[in-house]
């Protein structure tokens, strides 16, 4: 069986501006690309609760192509739950990495077609999938000098 992490595309949350974008998430704002809004799945809400084992969670993207993920799922001791896995059909390339805490979800998925980045928005069901856009990251890597 297949849980929908999310139930519909909402429209742009109150007190989110465009200018504001990356700044709302977290992030600067030249490594955010495409940006949509969903609202949680009661489907979600309820199977992500706790209990160990498989999930596969089809996860809405910016552009209107899901992806589905492979995830084991475990709970901490403070409740959260962890959900790791890799998106199907992407062989060894990319990961989902999920945390489900108070009724809402974060994380990071990677697939072969980008970087996305899942965050909640204020304290009801609203998150944000925000693409990443890694090539404004600066280059990091170590710099040889002769």
């Amino acid at each position: 069986m297949t849980i929908n992490l999310f139930s519909n595309q909402i429209t742009t949350p109150s007190g989110l501006t465009p200018g504001s974008r990356g700044e709302a998430f977290g992030m600067r704002p030249e490594t955010v690309g495409a940006v949509s809004y969903f609202a949680l799945s009661t489907e979600a809400t309820r199977s992500l609760r706790g209990g160990g084992g498989k999930k596969r969670v089809r996860i809405a993207l910016p552009g209107g192509s899901p992806v589905v993920c492979s995830l084991n799922q475990e709970v901490n001791s403070a409740g959260s739950v962890t959900l790791s896995g890799v998106p199907e059909g992407g062989g060894l390339a990319g990961n989902c990495n999920l945390v489900v805490e108070n009724g809402q979800v974060s994380g990071i998925i990677d697939t072969l077609r980008g970087r996305y980045r899942i965050v909640p928005l204020g304290s009801g069901n609203a998150h944000a999938v925000v693409q990443i856009r890694t090539e404004a990251f600066p280059n990091e890597g170590p710099t040889l000098r002769k």
